[in-house]
């Protein structure tokens, strides 16, 4: 269910990037520190994967070698980004039973 958020009269709401953003978003804590090692080990592949699929695309003239590879590449790249959100993160905690950055 969406969360909803209610203004006081005369006050504007925020602009759109600011419902999306959250101070080290990707940080988690551990101890007394934090470590940014879900935005290396989880993101990070999926980045390096979305790139290059990205590029693949860029010049596409039809099916090459590896296009297939690259339209499962991108997609999973494209269906990652709905975890780079605090919603998309406080949702990924949830299936994995752990409780991230708290």
């Amino acid at each position: 269910m969406a969360q909803r958020v209610a203004y006081a009269k005369g006050h504007a709401s925020p602009r759109p990037g600011a419902c999306f953003y959250k101070d080290n978003l990707y940080s988690m804590r551990f101890g007394g520190g934090l470590t940014d090692m879900m935005e290396r080990r989880f993101f990070g592949p999926i980045d390096g994967l979305g790139r290059t699929a990205a590029e693949h695309f860029v010049d596409y003239a039809g099916i090459a070698r590896g296009t297939p590879d690259m339209f499962q590449a991108l997609a999973a790249y494209i269906g990652a980004q709905r975890f780079r959100t605090p919603r998309g993160l406080a949702e990924l905690g949830k299936r994995l039973s752990y409780e991230c950055g708290r």
